[in-house]
């Protein structure tokens, strides 16, 4: 959960979920136990993934930046 705030995700206390939106058109919303997904445009797309590494990567390949805490 910390690393998630630290990385600029939201908390939404309501559902217990995170979301990251971003200034290129995706979000990815989640829940620590079950995952999280990336959509584009309200559609998910992708896998959902459940690690931290997972994260960076995908940061990365989208955006080329690193996620740092």
């Amino acid at each position: 959960e910390e690393w998630l705030l630290k990385f600029g995700f939201d908390y939404y206390k309501s559902n217990n979920s995170y979301q990251l939106d971003t200034k290129l058109g995706f979000s990815i919303w989640g829940r620590i136990i079950s995952g999280f997904n990336v959509y584009y445009e309200s559609d998910e797309i992708g896998e959902t993934f459940k690690y931290v590494h997972q994260l960076q990567n995908l940061i990365f390949a989208l955006t080329g930046n690193e996620l740092t805490m």
